[in-house]
C-alpha cells in the first residue's frame, strides 16, 4: 500500500514515479491538484450529472460505459471521458483508482491544460476543473503554496530533532543554549 499520509510521502510519489519529470510539470502543482480533487484519498469516485446530460448521455455506448465516464476516478479525479479521449483503454475506468494509472492520466491532462493556455496557469487550472468554479485555481494555488511551506517546516523540524538528540547527553543548560541557535 502506498504511504499518502505526509506532503513528503506524497511528493515522494510523484517524484519518485516520474510524473513530475515525465509531463514536465512542478511536483507541487500536482501535489495541489491532487490534494485538492481527492485529498490524497484514491478511492475517491463522483458521479457528475451534469456531465453526463451534456456530454455522455448521447454517446451510442453501453449504458454502463456512459454513465462510467461521467464520473470523475481516483487521485486526480479525472473524468472518464476524458480518461478515454488521452488513450486509456482499460475496460473498467473503475482502474483509474490506482494510484500510478490515476495519477499518470491526471497529469496528462493537468500538462495539456497547460499546453492550451501557454502555461497560463489560472487558465490551465480553470481547464482542468471544467471552467465552472472561478475560485477552483486560487483554491490550488493555495494548496500549492502550503505544499512548499510544509518541506521548510519538515527541515527546520528535523534540524530541531537532530539538535535536540545531540544535546540528549549534554547539561540543561548547554541544551538550552544550542536549542536556541536554531
Amino acid at each position: 500500500m502506498i504511504d499518502f499520509s505526509t506532503t513528503v510521502a506524497r511528493k515522494n510519489f510523484v517524484a519518485q514515479n516520474g510524473f513530475s519529470a515525465k509531463y514536465g510539470l512542478d511536483k507541487t502543482i500536482i501535489c495541489a491538484v491532487a490534494e485538492h480533487e481527492s485529498g490524497w484519498n484514491p478511492w475517491v469516485i463522483r458521479y457528475e450529472p451534469n456531465f453526463y446530460t451534456k456530454y455522455i448521455q448521447s454517446m451510442i455506448l453501453p449504458e454502463t460505459e456512459k454513465k462510467s465516464r461521467a464520473f470523475s476516478w481516483g487521485l486526480m479525479q479525472v473524468m472518464g471521458q476524458t480518461a478515454r479521449e488521452f488513450g486509456f483503454t482499460p475496460p473498467h475506468l473503475s482502474s483509474l483508482c490506482d494510484p500510478m494509472l490515476g495519477m499518470d492520466f491526471g497529469c496528462r491532462k493537468l500538462k495539456d491544460c497547460f499546453l492550451k493556455f501557454d502555461n497560463d496557469e489560472i487558465a490551465a487550472l480553470l481547464s482542468y476543473n471544467g471552467g465552472g468554479n472561478k475560485t477552483y485555481p486560487h483554491a490550488v494555488q493555495a494548496l500549492r503554496q502550503a505544499c512548499r511551506i510544509s518541506s521548510v517546516v519538515t527541515l527546520g523540524s528535523r534540524r530541531r530533532a537532530w539538535a535536540a538528540r545531540s544535546c540528549a547527553t549534554a547539561d540543561k543548560s548547554s541544551r538550552r543554549a544550542r536549542l536556541a541557535l536554531i
